[in-house]
This record gives structure tokens, C-alpha cells and sequence, in this order.
């Protein structure tokens, strides 16, 4: 049975909640999975301080001795999770982005491979700001981005709109259950591959001042490989990457001290 996960960025049972009822019925029908919701008002999170003890002490050292290690072992459990947010001034909601801020640690460490992650955003229509950035952090934490569904005020839609918004969300039901199913983790492109660089570089020449991320690198061997898994990577792409990589490294010693 797969297990399923669902970050509820809402405070109230409100436009989000109900799409989420919809696709929580659909994916039950669709085969057998366990559906768990973590509203985040309920969690115990601090907002954070930007002292960067997670990034160069490890997340252990956060001061913030609150509920982000029982819940990173939640993300941990699940085989994909459902990011919901309502949409505040065209971006995530308050708790979704204190939710988001207390992981950054795994920008520079990620282990969320092998999970598969939808967004929903519900609100007033303009959906692709909010939608990208979910896609961009949990990509950044190792996650596979299955799609996001934007579902503009659900209960003042006319008719022909409300019959949309229904197929749409079906059509993103069975996407998102098809790839938890499967379990394929799709081949990376060039961009996730260079992402991959960029960050080795990182860990690498900050390892004197953030000795955290190049034992982590290093226990997890990703200095010697081309990519953080253990995939079959197109030959093309193996090549650009490499050939891209000492173009990075001269733009950020140009930018950054120690490079």
C-alpha cells in the first residue's frame, strides 16, 4: 500500500480543503493507498530565523526546538505527498511558506528521492507564480514534481468552467497515482544535472565553513558521480554538464570569496 501525505497550507476548511476532498476520493478509488493529512496550523513550527545553523551545524542544531524533525520523518514515510496552498498576494500561503523555509537545509542536502510531489493552489486564478515556486523547492530537495492544479474559486464558477476544473483535477489524480504506483523516477534533464554541479561545487569549496554539507557530500559519494542517483544519464547530457561546470565555477568565483 502507498502511502500518501498531504501538507494542508490552509487554516480553515475552506476552497483548497474541498478540492483536496475530491482528490483524496478519486485516488482511494483508483487502488489501495494510505491518506494522511498534516494540517500545518496544528504543527508546532517556528517561523525561522535565518541563522543558518541547519545549513552549516546540521538540522539537529536548529534552535527552533520545535516539530520540523518528526515531520521531516513524515515527508521521509511517504511515497508522494500533496502540497496545498491558497494563494496570498499570487504566492504560497503563510503556513505553506513557514512549512517550506524550515526545510532549506535540504537545498544543500537533499534526500527526497524517490518521493513524488502534486501542488494545489486554490484562489483566484493566477496560479503559475505559486505553482512554480512548490515545484522549485521540492525539486531542490530531491522530490519528483508530478504536476500542479490550480482551481480558481471552485464554488463561482460557471457551469461549463466548474465541469473543467473537475477533469482537470481527475487528469491530475490519475497522473499523480500512476507515478506513485510506478515508482519511476523520471531521467534528469541537463538543467537538474548542472543543478547537481552547481552545488557540488558549493559543497565542496565551502567545506572549511560549512563542513556539514561536504560530509554529507562525501559520505553520500556524490563527488565522485555524475548525478545524486544511480540512473542511466543520456551520453549528450553527461557531456554539456561537464562541459558547463568550469563555466559555473568561473562565474561563481567571480561572484563569491573562496571558489
Amino acid at each position: 500500500m502507498k502511502k500518501i501525505l498531504v501538507v494542508m497550507g490552509s487554516p480553515r476548511k475552506g476552497e483548497s480543503y474541498k478540492v483536496l476532498q475530491k482528490i483524496e476520493t478519486l485516488l482511494q478509488g483508483m487502488g489501495e493507498v494510505s491518506i494522511e493529512t498534516l494540517w500545518l496550523k496544528d504543527v508546532n513550527f517556528g517561523q525561522c530565523r535565518g541563522c543558518h545553523a541547519c545549513i552549516k551545524l546540521g538540522e539537529q542544531k536548529c534552535p527552533l526546538k520545535d516539530d520540523m524533525l518528526a515531520v521531516e520523518a513524515k515527508l521521509l514515510a511517504a511515497d508522494g505527498l500533496i502540497l496545498a496552498t491558497p494563494v496570498y498576494s499570487q504566492q504560497v500561503s503563510f503556513l505553506m511558506k513557514i512549512f517550506l523555509d524550515r526545510y532549506s537545509y535540504m537545498w544543500h542536502r537533499p534526500r527526497m528521492f524517490g518521493k513524488f510531489v502534486m501542488g494545489v493552489a486554490a484562489g483566484g486564478g493566477q496560479f503559475g507564480s505559486t505553482l512554480g515556486y512548490l515545484k522549485e523547492c521540492v525539486e531542490a530537495w530531491g522530490c519528483t514534481w508530478v504536476g500542479g492544479l490550480g482551481a480558481a474559486h471552485p464554488d463561482a464558477l460557471q457551469p461549463k468552467m466548474r465541469a473543467k476544473l473537475e477533469k482537470d483535477i481527475e487528469k491530475n489524480a490519475r497522473r499523480f497515482y500512476d507515478a506513485v504506483e510506478s515508482g519511476r523516477v523520471p531521467t534528469p534533464g541537463l538543467g537538474r544535472m548542472v543543478w547537481f554541479r552547481m552545488w557540488r561545487i558549493n559543497a565542496r569549496a565551502c567545506q572549511k565553513d560549512n563542513p556539514t554539507d561536504f560530509r554529507y557530500w562525501s559520505e553520500k559519494g556524490w563527488f565522485e558521480q555524475e548525478y545524486y542517483t544511480a540512473q542511466r544519464l543520456p551520453l549528450i547530457n553527461r557531456l554539456l554538464a561537464r562541459a558547463i561546470e568550469p563555466l559555473l565555477l568561473r562565474f561563481m568565483r567571480s561572484v563569491y570569496v573562496g571558489y
